[in-house]
């Protein structure tokens, strides 16, 4: 649907591009520059010593893109998830969370500047998080800062979950860290992968109902599924076929099924949950599947047009290789 101009900047999935393209594609304009990621670690420096002086956390954790190592040049934004000892579940952080935003708020007005944290207009709230950008040199720095509480017995706190239902946005934020974790740890050409997709979805996907399209977080577990999925599985691939795969998967979305025991085992996420299609489980939680509440049909059709674009002519995924 998008109107694309032919320039180096941008790719066409509906010319004859060649995964040399694509690659050198992703190296120029997807992948993050060295003085970006430079600017980017030194304001979330800035911030965690200002959050280590005056809230004392148990951790800070890096969360979103920049955490995860996904994050597309041009895109910055900084989840920051402050894990604080004195909040001890998610009943007491729905308690503290408003005392917590108001606090930080604050003494970030009142201290910024002796952090040398430039804020540009103002700081705001939504009901988990402080918000604010920091002005940067090659761009203004988003940043959400997410207060939570420490996670002992992950076996407990899915326990907690199912019976504590009306609290369940208060956990989510307590599972960032393993979110991260799960990504973070994938291989380099995974993510550029992955950064692929996440251009391709925000180039090429509009909701055009009142339907919300799936996040960048779904297609990132998606394109590590099918990464995983293939024999062989030794790293390497050819990114055209790669994104042949990916696309044929979208295009069948319904038969979508992931789910990892790197955090909880399959038997303990929810038999109703387990039913549904598509199914893709977020790692990090058993309650959670990604797929649900979106509307797929965009994706699906912005996924039949690459399959049949003069790029794909003779392309098959046989397990990508």
């Amino acid at each position: 649907m998008s109107h694309q101009h032919h320039s180096s900047t941008e790719i066409d999935f509906r010319s004859s591009t060649t995964a040399s393209n694509l690659n050198t594609f992703i190296d120029n304009h997807l992948q993050p520059t060295t003085e970006f990621n430079n600017e980017m670690n030194e304001t979330v420096d800035k911030i965690c010593k200002f959050l280590r002086d005056h809230f004392q956390p148990a951790k800070v954790v890096k969360g979103g893109s920049l955490g995860k190592g996904t994050a597309v040049k041009g895109k910055s934004d900084i989840d920051l998830v402050l894990i604080l000892n004195e909040v001890t579940s998610a009943a007491d952080l729905k308690t503290e969370l408003p005392k917590l935003k108001e606090d930080i708020i604050e003494k970030l007005r009142r201290q910024c500047h002796n952090y040398k944290l430039g804020i540009e207009g103002d700081i705001s709230e939504t009901p988990f998080a402080v918000k604010f950008t920091v002005k940067g040199k090659y761009e203004n720095i988003d940043v959400d800062l997410l207060p939570t509480f420490h996670v002992n017995d992950l076996k407990r706190l899915y326990n907690d979950m199912t019976t504590d239902v009306e609290n369940i946005d208060y956990y989510s934020v307590a599972l960032v860290k393993y979110q991260v974790e799960f990504v973070r740890g994938k291989p380099a050409n995974l993510k550029n992968l992955i950064r692929l997709i996440k251009y391709w979805k925000k180039e090429n996907v509009r909701a055009t109902g009142s339907g919300r399209i799936p996040t960048s977080y779904v297609m990132e577990l998606i394109t590590i599924h099918l990464w995983e999925k293939r024999k062989g599985y030794d790293g390497t691939f050819d990114t055209l076929k790669a994104l042949h795969g990916i696309m044929t998967a979208l295009n069948d979305y319904t038969s979508l099924q992931a789910i990892w025991n790197d955090n909880y085992q399959t038997n303990e996420i929810p038999r109703s949950i387990q039913g549904e299609r598509p199914l893709v489980m977020d790692p990090a939680n058993p309650t959670n599947n990604v797929c649900s509440n979106f509307e797929w049909e965009e994706i699906r059709s912005a996924a039949i047009n690459v399959l049949g674009s003069p790029m794909m002519r003779g392309v098959t995924s046989t397990m990508w290789n």
